[in-house]
């Protein structure tokens, strides 16, 4: 889908792309533009869940939270595979160190995470929907660069 696409929701495309270059500049410290590929709404009500899964061709994804008061207030991710060579105990549990975490989120929220990381949003046990906005992006220009498999992707 490309909900973004809608004229209605240009200011709003504005906002999700500005949090990905972001992202891609301060976080990946990439030099390459990322381009909003594809983008969708999750209408989630009583009873619905997303089970766990990733993105395929896409680098980063972005989900923003419209509706999730008194519904799930969290999406969990996932680290599938050992996190350490060696597993050692902890003072504490952070994104960083362990192999699952959840993000608690709240209406207005844009989380943006690598594509490939596994992710699920338990049931909603409420009465009331769960809807967001949810969108992957690709990298724009050299990649590999210099390298026997190099790719350029443009812009169409």
């Amino acid at each position: 889908g490309r909900i973004l696409d809608d004229r209605k929701l240009k200011r709003f495309k504005k906002f999700c792309q500005s949090h990905l270059d972001n992202y891609v500049s301060e976080i990946m410290k990439c030099k390459n533009k990322a381009k909003i590929t594809n983008s969708w709404a999750n209408y989630s009500f009583t009873g619905n869940l997303h089970t766990a899964h990733t993105h395929s061709n896409s680098v980063v994804s972005g989900i923003y939270y419209v509706q999730v008061e008194d519904s799930v207030p969290f999406i969990e991710f996932e680290h599938v595979g050992p996190r350490h060579l060696v597993q050692f105990p902890m003072t504490e549990e952070t994104i960083f160190n362990s192999n699952v975490y959840n993000i608690n989120v709240k209406n207005g929220m844009l989380v943006i995470f690598p594509s490939h990381i596994r992710h699920s949003v338990p049931r909603n046990d409420s009465k009331q929907w769960r809807i967001s906005v949810a969108f992957n992006s690709f990298l724009l220009g050299d990649l590999n660069s210099g390298g026997f498999d190099e790719l350029r992707i443009k812009d169409a």
